[in-house]
């Protein structure tokens, strides 16, 4: 192994199943780390000083090590933070598929195959240096490789522009996945939709109620992974008691006022769309989505409505109260224990200006209400022109 500078060896204990897996001691760990003199983020394997790669942006030097780690074959990448605490690793795939399970079989001539065909490209000398790339078998994409267990993939949905997965992450968390279905995986109003979201997103998942983003790409199709809980709000909000569904209420009104100092024009905020997740003996939100669904669905043609859509988004427009809307009718939602207009047809509703006043429940000062039907007024114009102001007054009456 250190004579041929192999990155791993395996044992095979059968003709078509794997035994073990040794690792060369030079391609152990790939580290991401903060260089403080020259002020950028380095890719460098653990064994040796010299930096792959630099990256002025975290994120992005994140993604370029996840490329490295697979084009070269590390056995771990390790992400760590500003301060030189570790923060997050990933396993090879080989680890995380754990390829020297029982029932793991290989087809080795289809290896074979594949090693010959290799083999003879090389020998055409082209006179140029080759440019790194990396070619994965046909059963696997981006997506299938940044997955720790394909075989725990659940499909949420299969009707939608986007399809949803839900799946277990590899720090033992919960993940969702949003992908591009094939059928309109080349239309690119679609894909530029999908993606100014994802990206508008990136740039706010570092807020602590915000969903943080596990990873990114486009094969097979578009597609974002993030962090989600075990729950969302639209499974136990109206269970929940009401010092917590304040308290839940608050951190998506900060969460929102992370990513509309980003972006003015916010939307995809619902129940369904917020995830739960444990903390302290407590709840804490974690906002997911940002409007994904919405944005492909109508750049294809297709009406979108639920019980928290905006009147304006209708006629296919956003404006910059419509994340006030949403978050007022979320708030609407768990005060009321109703939406603010009938669930069983939201468009029609809408679209009729049938929008109910606020009814809250016992326990909610009367003043909730007016605040709450002030957030969801018909009129963009008309309601609260930030969530900082919406937030203020509702703190304000809650606590009359």
């Amino acid at each position: 192994m250190d004579e041929e500078n192999h990155p791993c060896l395996l044992h095979w204990g059968t003709p078509n199943s794997v035994r073990n897996v040794f690792w060369n001691p030079l391609f152990e760990c790939l580290h991401v780390k903060y260089d403080e003199l020259a002020d950028t983020w380095a890719i460098v394997p653990a064994k040796t000083p010299c930096a792959i790669a630099v990256n002025q942006s975290k994120k992005e030097a994140y993604k370029q090590a996840k490329r490295i780690q697979r084009d070269y074959n590390f056995k771990e990448l390790c992400a760590f933070t500003r301060e030189g605490t570790s923060k997050e690793t990933r396993d090879h795939r080989f680890l995380r598929y754990d390829i020297t399970q029982s029932g793991v079989r290989f087809d080795r001539a289809a290896t074979k195959s594949s090693d010959s065909t290799n083999a003879a490209t090389a020998d055409t000398d082209t006179g140029t240096e080759p440019s790194l790339s990396y070619t994965e078998p046909a059963s696997l994409t981006q997506l299938d490789l940044s997955i720790p267990d394909i075989t725990k993939v659940e499909l949420i949905n299969t009707s939608d522009v986007v399809l949803r997965y839900r799946t277990p992450w590899g720090d033992g968390t919960h993940a969702e996945v949003l992908l591009i279905s094939q059928k309109h995986a080349s239309n690119g109003a679609v894909q530029n939709r999908f993606n100014t979201a994802v990206n508008a997103w990136e740039q706010s998942d570092q807020s602590a109620y915000v969903a943080p983003i596990y990873d990114s790409g486009s094969e097979p199709t578009p597609w974002v992974a993030y962090r989600s809980g075990k729950q969302t709000l639209a499974d136990v909000g109206l269970d929940l008691p009401l010092d917590t569904r304040f308290e839940l209420l608050d951190q998506l009104l900060r969460g929102a006022m992370t990513v509309t100092a980003e972006h003015d024009q916010v939307c995809g905020i619902l129940p369904a769309n917020i995830g739960l997740q444990t903390q302290d003996g407590g709840w804490r939100a974690l906002m997911a989505n940002w409007g994904i669904k919405w944005r492909t669905t109508t750049a294809v043609g297709q009406g979108y409505t639920s019980p928290f859509t905006a009147p304006e988004q209708l006629r296919g427009t956003l404006t910059a109260t419509t994340c006030v809307y949403q978050l007022g009718a979320v708030a609407y939602w768990l005060l009321c224990e109703q939406p603010p207009v009938d669930a069983t047809a939201p468009e029609q509703a809408l679209r009729e200006g049938d929008i109910q006043s606020p009814e809250t429940i016992s326990g909610v000062s009367a003043e909730l209400d007016r605040v709450v039907e002030k957030a969801i007024t018909r009129a963009p114009a008309q309601r609260y022109q930030t969530i900082e102001q919406f937030r203020a007054d509702l703190i304000a009456s809650s606590t009359n």
